[in-house]
């Protein structure tokens, strides 16, 4: 009894060596390949007006993500909202406007700074990312092996395949700096972009549909942005959805449009008796 048992602890230790060799061998979960993508956000614009030739100072606030996007502190997303806040302090250095900050938010402006400025301008992201057409594909050898090892009950291994649908829209707002009255309103559609995407990763689960399986839902939980199989096509999608936001802002942000707004805040100051205070 005793060298039987023993040999079923070499066949486990034989199959778990296979397959998790087999695994390797695909390279669907090998380090290498599982690399985080590291985005390029780039944009220049095409024209350049002098140095502060507008005579006009614009407070600039870092883009934020509304509530409730829980893919916002990928890196993917944390770098899009950095570097849409240098290329929103680009865009207005080139239309020649002088600037101030960035700033954490307007409540983080102090009072010299409202007075000095006579717009915040700041962007608010609404990114949508949405799972489509979703299958899991079960890793019979993985799932085998978890089986033997850790009894009948254990959590089958899964792997995804599906679509997803990035869209959503990027808000522009400026405001009087005195009185944070809104003034001015802008929204960047991001067209929905269709992705079809492969885990690299694998999940557990009891199978499709089930109320306890971790393999069910719509809206993208956080744990598969990090997978690189998925992260990495919606990074080159945000990579459009940046120079696309760039672009179509420089149109809105029009140099007679800001003067006559800065006329505007000039008669708001004097009605709430900020001039000459």
């Amino acid at each position: 009894m005793k060298t039987l048992k023993v040999l079923v602890v070499i066949f486990v230790s034989a199959l778990a060596s296979m397959t998790l060799s087999s695994c390797a061998t695909s390279g669907a979960t090998s380090e290498e390949e599982m690399q985080t993508y590291l985005p390029t956000f780039s944009w220049s614009p095409q024209n350049e007006a002098p140095p502060n030739s507008a005579n006009m100072t614009i407070a600039i606030v870092a883009p934020v993500f509304g509530t409730g996007q829980v893919w916002a502190l990928q890196q993917a997303f944390e770098g899009f909202s950095k570097s849409l806040n240098v290329g929103f302090q680009n865009l207005l250095t080139s239309k020649g406007f002088a600037i101030k900050g960035p700033f954490d938010s307007y409540d983080a402006m102090t009072y010299e700074d409202k007075k000095v400025c006579e717009l915040a301008i700041y962007p608010s992201l609404g990114v949508t990312v949405k799972f489509s057409n979703v299958t899991w594909h079960q890793d019979l050898g993985v799932s085998l092996v978890r089986g033997i090892l850790n009894g009948a009950n254990s959590p089958n291994a899964y792997k995804l395949e599906g679509d997803i649908v990035v869209g959503g829209k990027v808000t522009l707002i400026a405001l009087e700096t005195m009185t944070n009255q809104k003034m001015w309103v802008k929204d960047l559609v991001l067209p929905d972009t269709t992705i079809h995407v492969n885990s690299q990763k694998e999940y557990l689960g009891y199978g499709q549909g089930q109320p306890n399986a971790q393999l069910v839902g719509i809206e993208v939980p956080k744990d598969f942005l990090v997978d690189p199989g998925i992260e990495a096509p919606v990074a080159k999608t945000l990579e459009v959805y940046f120079e696309k936001i760039l672009n179509t802002a420089s149109q809105y942000v029009n140099l007679e449009e800001m003067h006559n707004l800065q006329k505007q805040v000039k008669e708001i100051r004097e009605k709430a008796q900020y001039i000459n205070r």
